[in-house]
């Protein structure tokens, strides 16, 4: 229950005006870092193998906090939903041609069917495979994701195949100062 309850709180900042959160330049890298450590045990109980690729110093402009919920829920989705002995890669960097960051969670899990990624970000949806299969989660973290991602002037990408894993590319502009 507090899960949902933090959940709701987190999208209802997000929704009003005087919630939102105070931005600076925020460093891809170390938000990364520091989910990666947070979440190590969780993905060790399963075998899941958690690497980074070409993780640079990237530096975006948004609310650290903020980032830190995107890559902790995109990251538990790809835990949950990898099979033990499966592999999770983080990627970040800049995108010289759109002058955004590029952040990139990429899994080997059991995928998203097409049917399902026309709801995905729909607040309580849950598929009905996710449903038998896993029965954590509360149906609010992609939605969050996605209102997160929307305040910080950002984009979000799913490309999925069932048994196959997903890949996830979230793109934010760069902080006024970082050069791509």
């Amino acid at each position: 229950i507090s899960t949902i309850l933090n959940n709701l709180l987190n999208l209802a900042s997000f929704n009003s005006a005087s919630g939102a959160p105070p931005f600076s330049a925020v460093g891809l890298a170390a938000v990364t870092g520091s989910v990666i450590e947070r979440t190590k045990m969780l993905a060790a109980r399963k075998n899941i193998k958690v690497s980074t690729d070409k993780l640079s110093l990237t530096r975006v402009w948004g609310n650290h906090t903020a980032l830190e919920e995107v890559v902790s829920n995109l990251l538990k989705n790809a835990i949950q939903y990898t099979p033990s002995g499966g592999e999770i890669i983080l990627e970040s960097r800049p995108d010289a041609k759109n002058r955004k960051g590029l952040l990139v969670v990429r899994d080997n899990g059991v995928g998203i069917s097409p049917e399902d990624l026309l709801y995905i970000f729909e607040p309580f949806y849950r598929s009905d495979k996710s449903l038998h299969m896993y029965q954590q989660g509360t149906g609010l973290g992609l939605p969050l994701v996605r209102e997160i991602v929307k305040r910080h002037g950002g984009s979000i990408d799913i490309e999925s195949a069932l048994d196959k894993g997903t890949k996830i590319t979230i793109l934010i502009p760069l902080a006024p100062s970082a050069k791509a």
